[in-house]
């Protein structure tokens, strides 16, 4: 299950959202995970939870160390459902300066993996820190045989790199089926599941469900 990332928090605000605005969102997206994870083992129930943060300052600022603590929360059978996904610009710089943020957040045993836009070189982040890379759709996609090449060469990537790869802003069914038949092992978007409000909402996703509407005018 993937929160919303704060940048669709932000997105109606004007001007660019500063990094600590930024930064302010994903410690109250990731309080919120924390909370509804310890609420739903209170009723004996667990969810592996992916929530996004902006890799970038993670560094600075005592960042990384203010996330590791709001994570140290959590007992470690609870920190195992817990990844945190680092989301990046475009041009990104690479993840040197994040290596110790990274071994932190591991070393509590959370999952890490990176979020990456489908069209960015940064071949850096196909790096064997990271257990998962995710490509992140545009929000208006392009062509739809477009998306389906750049998520071909995605996984291509990924598969050679060693890393199992997943796909956020699936918003239809043909793309769900390309990503899937390309290799990808994580897809989130419209096309997979609409947004709930809290995570005691969430359902157990199946392929069936790409085809509820086909289902329903059959039904009629």
């Amino acid at each position: 299950f993937r929160l919303v990332h704060s940048d669709d928090a932000l997105g109606q605000a004007p001007g660019s959202p500063t990094p600590d605005a930024r930064f302010a969102l994903d410690c109250s997206a990731l309080k919120k995970a924390i909370t509804e994870i310890m609420t739903l083992s209170g009723h004996d129930k667990r969810l592996p939870i992916v929530c996004p943060i902006h890799a970038a300052g993670l560094d600075s600022g005592g960042r990384g160390r203010a996330v590791a603590k709001l994570v140290g929360v959590l007992p470690l059978h609870l920190r195992r459902v817990l990844t945190l996904e680092l989301t990046t610009p475009p041009a990104w710089p690479g993840i040197t300066p994040l290596h110790a943020t990274i071994s932190g957040l591991k070393a509590l045993k959370v999952g890490v993996w990176a979020r990456v836009p489908i069209e960015s070189r940064s071949f850096d982040l196909m790096n064997p820190e990271f257990g998962v890379v995710t490509a992140q759709l545009p929000r208006i996609n392009p062509p739809e045989r477009e998306c389906m090449k750049a998520l071909d060469a995605f996984a291509a990537r990924a598969k050679s790199s060693g890393l199992h790869c997943g796909v956020a802003g699936v918003n239809s069914r043909s793309l769900a089926l390309a990503a899937s038949a390309a290799g990808f092992r994580y897809l989130s978007g419209r096309a997979i599941r609409g947004e709930v409000e809290s995570l005691e909402q969430a359902t157990r996703y199946d392929l069936a469900r790409l085809y509820r509407d086909v289902a329903s005018e059959a039904a009629l």
